[in-house]
């Protein structure tokens, strides 16, 4: 257990996500909160990028992508988006990231915990 008790579930397990795109993805927390920003053009703008769709009214997207504006986590993800991509590197490489040590570190200091590892992996 880590010092903010977070226990990673998928790290647990051993999974992760690679998006049709290639992007690695530690677990689909981070996953729902990337596609939401890209929606809303993150980090060059909050604004939606096209019309939702009537399902996506249910969920409040505005929110979701301004908590994520303030993830310093999430954004040094999306600023080496390209060096976390298969399609670019090898997946031991892209593992190894100084990204996701940092992802790992934070769970040790709640000033750099992301918002998305405190709300779904905090016991």
């Amino acid at each position: 257990m880590s010092k903010c008790d977070i226990k990673c579930e998928w790290l647990d397990r051993n999974e992760l996500i690679i998006n049709p795109d290639g992007q690695v993805i530690p677990c689909c927390f981070f996953a729902n909160n990337m596609y939401v920003s890209s929606l809303f053009g993150f980090p060059q703008s909050y604004e939606p990028q096209h019309p939702f769709p009537r399902e996506y009214s249910l969920v409040d997207y505005p929110r979701v992508a301004a908590e994520t504006t303030e993830d310093h986590i999430l954004a040094q993800y999306i600023e080496h988006r390209d060096d976390l991509n298969v399609n670019n590197d090898t997946l031991e490489n892209i593992l190894d990231h100084k990204w996701f040590h940092d992802l790992y570190d934070s769970w040790d200091d709640s000033d750099k915990l992301s918002p998305i590892c405190k709300r779904n992996c905090s016991k």
